[in-house]
């Protein structure tokens, strides 16, 4: 759901132009598929596919690649944009199609983390003093 509406968020001023309204769709659009496809999931899935002591390490070298890439291309994007408004769209439109595809392809295929899907198991044992206790007072008590 969040991806396909991030895919379709960057196909719109790809398609129709830049403008206003396309630039607010995109805004829109993609801010809502974020909140399911976004950064944060990317969190969630990094977790699993690293062991535990390196996890902290792994993710933040990750998002710190990726943050420095970003930076970096960021430099010249104001004047490739303005100089090739469509064809910018265009590759953004590409390119969240690439990792929707990615995603939903590869995501899946990841090994789930150990216990995942079953009921969890309770190894505490009652304390002796739960049965000395009074019982809590119900409503029709009071």
């Amino acid at each position: 759901m969040g991806s396909a509406l991030i895919v379709i968020a960057w196909a719109l001023p790809a398609v129709f132009g830049a403008d206003r309204f396309t630039l607010i769709a995109v805004m829109l659009l993609s801010g809502l598929g974020n909140a399911f496809a976004g950064e944060s999931v990317y969190k969630v899935w990094t977790q699993e596919l690293f062991p535990t002591l390196l996890r902290a390490t792994a993710t933040g070298v990750t998002m710190a690649f990726t943050r420095a890439v970003t930076g970096l291309t960021a430099l010249g994007t104001p004047a490739f944009a303005l100089g090739h408004t469509r064809l910018f769209f265009g590759l953004l439109f590409g390119f969240m199609l690439l990792a929707a595809v990615i995603g939903l392809a590869w995501v899946p295929r990841l090994p789930k983390a150990p216990g995942f899907g079953q009921k969890p198991v309770s190894t505490a044992e009652p304390s002796p003093l739960a049965d000395a206790l009074p019982a809590e007072p119900t409503a029709s008590a009071a």
